[in-house]
C-alpha cells in the first residue's frame, strides 16, 4: 500500500530534509490513527471523539475524508501498523492515485538527527504553526500561534494568518503542529500555492523539546534525554 521509497521512516526522513537542503518544495501531510479512526469511523476512536467533543465531529470525519478523495499530489503519511488487516477497507474510501507513505518520517526519528533537522530548519525561513510554547524552539522566523483547544474551529483566520507571513520571504518551510487543523490548512495551502512552498506535518513531536508532556511515549523520551515535563496537557 505504502509507496516502497517512502516506507521506511529512517529513510524518507533523509529523503525530505535533503529536499528542504536544496530548496525542494513538497508537502507531507500525516493520517495516523486519530485521523484514520475518524475517517473510517472505527471504535475507539470514532465514539470517543463524538463523547467528548459532540456530534459536529461527525462533519469533522467527512471534511477528513474529502480531502482523502481528492487527487492529492502531496505526500500522504499513514499509520499502517494501525491499517493492517483492513487496508482494503481503507483503499476502498480513497483516491486510488494518493501517494502514501509512512507517516513516521519525523517522529521515529533518533535525538540527535531530530536536533539536526531543528538547526536545519533555522537556516530556513521557517513558519510554526501550533502553541504558543513552541515559541521556546526559536528555530523560526515566524510563529502562527493556535489554540490547544479546538483548533480546528479556527483553520480559516489561521489560514488567512499563514498566507500573509509566507508573502514576505522566499523558500518557505512551514511546520504544523495543530491537530486536525493541520490537515485542513496542508491541504487548502497546496490547493493555493502547491510547490510553492514546504509544508510539514510534524504533530506532537515538539513537544517534549519545550517541556510538555502531550502523549505517553513523551515521559519516557523526555526521561531519556533528561528533559523536565513543565506541562501535562491534552491536546485537542
Amino acid at each position: 500500500m505504502l509507496n516502497p521509497e517512502y516506507s521506511n521512516p529512517f529513510e524518507t526522513f533523509k529523503i525530505f530534509t535533503d529536499n528542504i537542503k536544496n530548496n525542494k518544495h513538497f508537502s507531507f501531510v500525516r493520517f495516523n490513527d486519530g485521523e484514520l479512526g475518524m475517517v473510517l469511523k472505527r471504535d475507539p476512536v470514532y465514539s470517543t471523539v463524538c463523547k467528548r467533543w459532540g456530534k459536529q465531529m461527525s462533519d469533522e470525519c467527512e471534511k477528513l475524508l474529502n480531502i482523502l478523495n481528492k487527487p492529492l499530489r502531496y505526500f500522504v503519511g499513514v499509520d499502517s501498523k494501525y491499517l493492517r488487516g483492513i487496508e482494503s477497507e481503507f483503499t476502498e474510501i480513497i483516491n486510488p492515485g494518493l501517494n502514501l507513505v509512512t507517516s513516521h518520517a519525523f517522529h521515529y526519528q533518533p535525538n540527535d538527527k531530530f536536533l539536526d533537522f531543528l538547526n536545519l530548519l533555522k537556516e530556513k525561513n521557517t513558519i510554526i504553526v501550533g502553541p504558543d510554547y513552541l515559541k521556546d524552539l526559536n528555530f523560526h522566523k515566524e510563529h502562527v500561534i493556535t489554540p490547544i483547544e479546538f483548533v480546528w474551529k479556527s483553520t480559516q483566520t489561521i489560514k488567512k494568518d499563514i498566507i500573509e507571513r509566507v508573502s514576505k520571504y522566499d523558500n518557505v518551510i512551514i511546520v504544523y503542529s495543530a491537530s486536525i487543523a493541520t490537515n485542513y490548512l496542508i491541504d487548502e495551502i497546496y490547493d493555493e500555492l502547491g510547490d510553492k512552498v514546504t509544508q510539514i506535518d510534524i504533530g506532537s513531536t515538539l513537544d517534549p523539546y519545550c517541556g510538555v508532556a502531550s502523549r505517553t511515549g513523551h515521559f519516557k523520551f523526555m526521561e531519556d534525554n533528561n528533559i523536565k515535563v513543565k506541562t501535562i496537557i491534552t491536546r485537542k
